[in-house]
């Protein structure tokens, strides 16, 4: 029973030293100096034994874009914006 009662009062004394809220985000700010989280994007190409960098063809983004050669709408752009040249 003295056993018992020693372990928990000892597992109470512990217990405030334990982190309250849990583990805040790791970012580049809490890590070491050579952290770099990155912004999620994936490698285009790998290292060779050598040092080089190949870039892999089926790893480059394709991207597909609309013919709009019919298209009637135009980019908007603010006159409040515009440069002003100056006359000649």
């Amino acid at each position: 029973m003295f056993m018992l009662a020693a372990f928990v009062k000892n597992s109470q004394l512990c217990a405030r030293y334990a982190p309250r809220s849990g583990y805040s985000v790791l970012n580049s700010k809490r890590g070491n100096k050579n952290f770099y989280k990155g912004n999620r994007v994936p490698s285009i190409g790998r290292h060779t034994k050598t040092g080089q960098y190949v870039t892999l063809k089926w790893k480059l983004p394709e991207y597909v874009v609309p013919d709009l050669t019919n298209c009637e709408l135009k980019a908007y752009v603010s006159p409040l914006k515009l440069p002003k040249v100056p006359k000649v």
